[in-house]
């Protein structure tokens, strides 16, 4: 049987989430079919199958990835998505097919990569709304999950209740439109040279979102890494199952469907973010727990850590060491922190030359992360609770119509600000390296750090 739930009305499909049960790709002709036993159909799937019957034009679909405002009015339909609906038994003993059941622990989620080749697209526009949908229909796991699991369907519940659930991510490449053969612009598959750095970065970051990233690779729909050892022939059509899954990540994204990332003065009309702190927490406690990473523990002596995170973009290139030796001088300036001031490390990095799970660790120990706005704050997310964030901004960075505003671009502030576990500040980067913004970046630095310093011991006190 196939069962559905949130399905919507018409018009809805860019903010829609749909829970799968049974659902089937086929590899061989990359289309997606949900397959069910029509001799088995309860009342409520007979009246559901004569519905999709009647209209079988897509009525109710979701958006397999999240929404690109910049795209073309033709472009944006392309990600409506909703699996074709077969009535009949899985064919187990057909001699043109082959089948691979998946542990009963696998979700199967296919999604449309908004734009991978950046990871701060990569986290918040395709794994945050990833994890969302886990959370939405309570596969997250114990400290994340929202489910009260008395809903969910038979007996899945146990599985809810303990672990998160194993993900099987199929990055669905579009089928070529009318009028365009690639992919959505800037996406993935926009061209050769994207969809290779898309591939490379999926691979890298892909720990994040499986606990056994060399067990399950995250690959496409075209080319999924599961290998038919018995009598595999290429002719055969090959079926992967999957007793669970789910689509549709169109509004979940840290933009939603009604706003851009911070490039244009309308992106800060309105606030998306707000209320989800203690989702964003949950995000981040379930990458580290994947990443085997152990959380920041309060009672750690060790001196606090500063990091400077240099050369995080190419646009946005930032020299860090004027704003690192000016830190040292004045903590080692006792006449100006006192002798009671903690004692601090100071560390500057390029992360593009380390390896994720040394960015993740380092970062999630941190008490002041200075870095630009933009892709290379994603890393951001792994920072400790009440740690202090500084974002260097472009004063005159904004863009409208592919045309420079002179107006000030705070890239990702609304996820950035509505963080909730982190203290966020944005500095200006035109005169960063002037003496006055020197002494006030030190300042604000030294601020923070007497005052995580103080909640940790608060904290330790209490438990």
């Amino acid at each position: 049987k196939i069962s559905f739930e949130n399905v919507t009305a018409t018009g809805y499909w860019d903010v829609s989430q749909t829970y799968y049960r049974n659902m089937t790709t086929s590899t061989l002709f990359a289309s997606k079919l949900g397959v069910a036993d029509s001799f088995n159909e309860t009342e409520n799937e007979q009246r559901l199958r004569k519905l999709l019957d009647h209209n079988n034009k897509y009525r109710y679909g979701v958006s397999l990835g999240s929404i690109n405002l910049k795209w073309l009015y033709y472009d944006t339909p392309r990600l409506q998505w909703f699996p074709m609906v077969r009535y009949e038994p899985v064919p187990l003993e057909r001699e043109d097919t082959e089948v691979y059941t998946l542990p009963s622990d696998v979700v199967m989620i296919p999604f449309h990569s908004l734009a991978a080749t950046n990871p701060g697209h990569m986290m918040w526009d395709d794994f945050l709304p990833i994890f969302t949908l886990l959370q939405l229909f309570g596969f997250a796991g114990d400290e994340s999950s929202t489910s009260n699991n008395k809903d969910m369907p038979d007996n899945d519940v146990e599985m809810a209740t303990k672990a998160a659930a194993n993900l099987l991510l199929l990055r669905y490449v579009l089928p070529p439109a009318k009028h365009l053969k690639t992919g959505v612009w800037a996406g993935c598959d926009y061209t050769e040279e994207r969809s290779a750095l898309c591939a490379f970065m999926l691979k890298k970051f892909s720990n994040l979102m499986f606990r056994n990233p060399d067990d399950v690779k995250l690959t496409t729909q075209i080319e999924p890494e599961l290998k038919f050892v018995k009598n595999d022939k290429k002719d055969k059509k090959k079926l992967i199952c999957a007793k669970n899954g789910m689509a549709g990540l169109g509004s979940l994204s840290d933009h939603g469907s009604i706003k851009g990332h911070g490039w244009e003065q309308k992106d800060y009309k309105y606030i998306y973010n707000h209320g989800r702190g203690g989702q964003f927490w949950r995000f981040r406690k379930f990458m580290l727990r994947n990443m085997g990473i152990e959380d920041y523990d309060e009672r750690d002596n060790s001196p606090l850590l500063v990091v400077f995170s240099e050369h995080s973009s190419v646009s946005r290139d930032i020299d860090m060491t004027k704003q690192m030796n000016t830190l040292k001088a004045a903590i080692s300036d006792k006449s100006r922190v006192g002798d009671d001031f903690p004692p601090v490390d100071v560390e500057g990095y390029q992360f593009s030359k380390h390896t994720l799970y040394d960015q993740a660790k380092l970062v999630s120990r941190a008490a002041v992360y200075v870095t630009a706005c933009g892709g290379g704050a994603a890393t951001a997310t792994f920072l400790p609770r009440g740690a202090s964030l500084m974002l260097y901004f472009q004063q005159g960075g904004g863009f409208e119509k592919n045309k420079r505003t002179g107006k000030p671009a705070y890239l990702d502030y609304d996820y950035l600000n509505n963080i909730g576990y982190v203290h966020v500040h944005w500095v200006p980067d035109k005169t960063r390296n002037t003496q006055p913004d020197l002494e006030a970046l030190v300042d604000l630095i030294l601020h923070e750090l007497r005052r995580f310093h103080q909640e940790r011991l608060e904290r330790w006190r209490h438990q």
